[in-house]
């Protein structure tokens, strides 16, 4: 779930870095099914990290403490105006995605993402996250016999009638 990598990591930890405020604590975390829930459209699909900071960005996000967890019902919906105005707090003003197939402003996307995990391109003490995804046409997935749970894994991309990659 790109949310927890994109809310639950990342926004978490940017805004605790920006506050100077501990996120050991449940009301400097934020929760990942807060943003989630506005973009499963019941399926229970994946959503991507902009997603969710671009609701953050908007609306704002709810600790994990407003929330009620940080893995909590994925059908839940918070009510209350006083969560939602509190949550109206915690925002970020942008975010960035950097494009690995070009250069910018004369440097390349990697040494751009070395410097922002060093010390967020401006010589901070304290570096970046970096959440890295990648969108997989045509996962082929299949459940191994035996296997735990009878969970699917995926083995491939395209299908097995087109002949695919195997993972």
């Amino acid at each position: 779930m790109c949310q927890a990598a994109g809310i639950g990591y990342t926004f978490t930890y940017e805004l605790n870095r920006i506050r100077n405020t501990s996120a050991q604590v449940a009301q400097n975390q934020y929760a990942p099914f807060y943003t989630y829930n506005y973009l499963w459209e019941v399926f229970g699909d994946g959503s991507w990290t902009t997603d969710g900071w671009q609701i953050a960005k908007e609306n704002g996000c709810a600790s994990v403490e407003t929330w009620g967890g940080m893995h909590v019902d994925m059908q839940k919906w918070m009510s209350g105006y006083s969560n939602y105005k509190n949550s109206m707090n915690n925002t970020l003003d942008k975010y960035e995605k950097i494009n690995v197939r070009y250069d910018y402003q004369g440097y390349t996307p990697l040494t751009r993402m070395k410097h922002w995990l060093n010390d967020h391109n401006e010589g901070s003490a304290t570096g970046g996250l970096i959440v890295i995804y990648a969108w997989l046409g045509n996962a082929y997935y299949a459940t191994p016999v035996g296997g735990n749970d009878n969970v699917p894994i995926m083995l491939g991309l395209s299908t097995p009638a087109a002949g695919f990659f195997m993972l």
